[in-house]
């Protein structure tokens, strides 16, 4: 604290003499608000290069399909790959308030272009046979641990909990419709979800009955 020799008395100014005196004060002032470090990550620049770059190679890629009339028109695969970055990167750093809204967007992202590139690509069956019940069954998995070791408050996860659970049931539909040949992955996948929906009925049945109708207004 800076102090006047001559007044004896402690003084809060930024001034170099003392206000009452205009003796030099001894000493520094301690500073009356705490530091703060600066925010040296500035997103929007990260959004602004990514825009820039991934424009400019799906533009340059459009260039090489138009002017050698390739049979595979790649600059699509390109774009759509540079939306599911910003994307992916919108969510995890400008909506990351919510952790488990966080998984719940990035499942529904991946899931669509997933199959979307699947579908553009002749459709294979790939998206839905093995990828699909991959990402629903980690998405499952990573929102129970979250839940768990997360020291979230149950309004905080167990509607979007449900939700991941819910997902985790489209390839129990797939398989019913007849969609997915190959079964194995999509079984794992319900059997996890089944896994989770037990637990959350166990350990917070009234908190989900509760949850349910909230959001079902019942």
């Amino acid at each position: 604290m800076a102090k006047c020799k001559q007044c004896k008395v402690e003084v809060i100014s930024t001034e170099d003499k003392c206000p009452l005196c205009q003796t030099p004060i001894i000493g520094k002032m301690d500073p009356i608000f705490p530091s703060i470090a600066p925010d040296i990550r500035n997103h929007n620049l990260i959004f602004k290069i990514i825009s820039i770059l991934g424009l400019f190679a799906s533009g340059v890629c459009l260039i090489i399909n138009l002017v050698f009339k390739t049979k595979v028109f790649f600059s699509l695969y390109v774009f759509l790959s540079f939306l599911y970055l910003i994307g992916f990167l919108y969510i995890t750093i400008k909506k990351r308030e919510n952790p488990c809204r966080v998984v719940i967007n990035l499942v529904t992202i991946t899931i669509f272009f997933i199959v979307l590139f699947d579908l553009l690509t002749g459709w294979h069956s790939w998206s839905i046979n093995f990828v699909v019940p991959i990402v629903l069954s980690v998405s499952v998995i990573t929102m129970g641990i979250m839940s768990l070791a997360g020291n979230l408050l149950v309004e905080d996860f167990l509607g979007y909990f449900l939700l991941t659970i819910l997902y985790g049931m489209i390839p129990l539909v797939l398989i019913l419709t007849g969609l997915v040949s190959i079964v194995v992955p999509s079984f794992i996948c319900i059997i996890i979800s089944f896994f989770f929906l037990l637990f959350l009925a166990i350990f917070e049945g009234r908190n989900m009955k509760t949850e349910l109708k909230r959001r079902l207004h019942l």
